[in-house]
C-alpha cells in the first residue's frame, strides 16, 4: 500500500462482510455526508488561496504566497492526498450503502 485510499480500502474490505446492513449503512452515512463536507470547504479553502496568489501576483508589495516551487510543492501534496481521501471515502461509503440495500 502506497496511499491512504488503499489503506482504508483494504480496510473496508477486510471488515464488509463482518458488518451487519445498519452498520454499512451507518458507515455509508458518514463517509458521504463528511466527503461533502470535506470538499465543500477545501473548495472554500483554496479559493482563497487562489485569491491570496492573484492579488500577490498583481501587487507591487509582493508578500511572497507561493513564488517557487519548494512553497507550492508541499501544497500541492496536500491538496492530492486530501482529495485522494475524499474518494476513498466517497468509493466505501457508496460499496457499503449498496451492500445494505442489498445489491
Amino acid at each position: 500500500m502506497k496511499t491512504t485510499h488503499e489503506a482504508l480500502m483494504a480496510l473496508y474490505q477486510s471488515a464488509k462482510d463482518h458488518m451487519s446492513d445498519d452498520e454499512r449503512e451507518d458507515v455509508a452515512r458518514v463517509l458521504l455526508d463528511q466527503a461533502g463536507s470535506m470538499a465543500r470547504n477545501l473548495s472554500e479553502t483554496y479559493e482563497g488561496i487562489g485569491c491570496l496568489v492573484s492579488y500577490d501576483g498583481q501587487s507591487k508589495t509582493r508578500a511572497g504566497h507561493f513564488q517557487d516551487s519548494e512553497d507550492v510543492f508541499p501544497l500541492l501534496w496536500g491538496i492530492s492526498q486530501q482529495f485522494d481521501v475524499i474518494a476513498a471515502m466517497v468509493e466505501i461509503g457508496d460499496h457499503a450503502r449498496q451492500r445494505a440495500a442489498g445489491k
